[in-house]
């Protein structure tokens, strides 16, 4: 649900309600967002965005980002935000969302600056800052067990977590970025894509099929008829 307008947001809120009519298992994630209330920005959700999610089941990745959060005392406003979703859409259905883009190595100074915590403590530091307003079982979900709650895999979820740390890591973050740099690079109006992106698009399709595969394998082994009355 991130990085679209207004608009769209409602659009793709149709869709899902739309598929969640015909019985489809839809999980709505708005991936980092703020309240707009709280910090007129437009990348933050209004509160008919945030109570329209809940309609549909949707979670929010609350996001430790300056630039979403306020212009300062970051951390206090950023418990803000977590208290005034949460009172909108429940304890359970909140998170935590950093949008860390360390592994691009040199992406973005100011954008690595913006960050709120100290990623070396961050763990303990959001654990104490929830602890003043949230119990610890609140803190727990809002921390972790509503991720995993949600997806309904801790193992899928922890496979896909460390693939994409070893590839962003190693190799896709580095290639991704020569790909948006190269992108913009773009002689007699032609694009210069280097030729390991495309290697790189091909893994992702065979890592994000393998997940998909591990998460549909109960369904893929019924009966077919059984399968199409699920």
């Amino acid at each position: 649900m991130s990085h679209v307008n207004d608009d769209k947001f409602y659009d793709m809120i149709e869709v899902i309600k739309g598929n969640q009519n015909q019985g489809q298992k839809v999980i709505c994630y708005a991936g980092h967002f703020n309240s707009r209330k709280l910090y007129n920005k437009l990348r933050n959700l209004t509160d008919n965005q945030i109570l329209t999610l809940k309609e549909v089941g949707g979670f929010i990745g609350v996001f430790s980002n300056k630039n979403f959060v306020s212009n300062d005392n970051f951390k206090k406003k950023y418990l803000e935000h977590i208290i005034h979703i949460s009172n909108l859409i429940g304890v359970d259905n909140i998170m935590l969302s950093t949008d860390d883009m360390r592994f691009m190595g040199d992406y973005d100074k100011y954008y690595l600056e913006s960050y709120i915590f100290d990623y070396s403590n961050i763990t303990n530091e959001v654990k104490t800052l929830l602890m003043k307003y949230f119990s610890i079982d609140d803190t727990n979900k809002i921390m972790l067990l509503n991720y995993y709650n949600k997806i309904n895999s801790f193992f899928v979820s922890l496979l896909a977590s460390i693939c994409g740390i070893l590839l962003g890591r190693y190799f896709i973050g580095a290639v991704f970025l020569g790909l948006e740099m190269s992108f913009f690079e773009v002689p007699n109006g032609v694009p210069i894509i280097n030729n390991s992106s495309y290697v790189v698009v091909a893994l992702v399709i065979i890592v994000v099929s393998f997940i998909t595969y591990l998460i549909c394998y109960k369904s893929l082994c019924k009966n077919p008829v059984d399968t199409l009355r699920t």
